[in-house]
């Protein structure tokens, strides 16, 4: 993940530079993928700096990570980022959880209609990645596997929901 600095995703020019700066690292190390998110002062999408770098990782994945959920307005965010051509978007359909945000999830999958993944990520462990894949219709999660046994408890719930 490029990021550079914690708090929130709305960077000065220096840090703009810093985040291309850290894509292109992640890039020539031979990752498959970077995660990133930058917004512009009114928290919209920063379109600038994210066609920057994603000139710059053609080739590889690119995710914008929760800064989506910091978004005022998530479909015009989305448009934004499939416009931009990025692989995914990690969200929690702007809530807490991706649990409490399962709706809009649902509402972002059908806007994205294939033109970018919606990655549904915050809170997902085995007693709701079953009901979170079915009601929004993804394709993948984003899980924390730091918990013993979480990542195992998600294949086993995804695997009895598929039959």
């Amino acid at each position: 993940m490029a990021r550079p600095r914690p708090d929130d995703f709305i960077y000065g020019a220096k840090e703009v530079q810093q985040l291309i700066v850290d894509a292109a690292a992640i890039r020539d190390a031979g990752a498959h993928g970077v995660v990133y998110g930058v917004l512009s002062r009114d928290g919209t999408i920063d379109d600038e700096a994210v066609t920057s770098i994603e000139q710059l990782c053609s080739g590889i994945d690119t995710v914008f990570h929760r800064a989506f959920d910091s978004t005022p307005d998530p479909r015009e965010a989305l448009d934004t980022l499939v416009s931009c051509g990025l692989t995914r978007v990690l969200t929690s359909g702007h809530a807490v959880t991706a649990a409490g945000g399962v709706a809009a999830l649902a509402t972002l999958n059908a806007q994205a209609a294939r033109q970018i993944q919606i990655l549904p990520g915050g809170g997902i462990r085995a007693h709701n990645v079953a009901e979170i894949v079915r009601r929004t219709g993804v394709t993948q999660i984003h899980a924390r596997g730091t918990e013993p046994g979480v990542i195992a408890g998600i294949r086993a719930a995804l695997q009895e929901a598929n039959g």
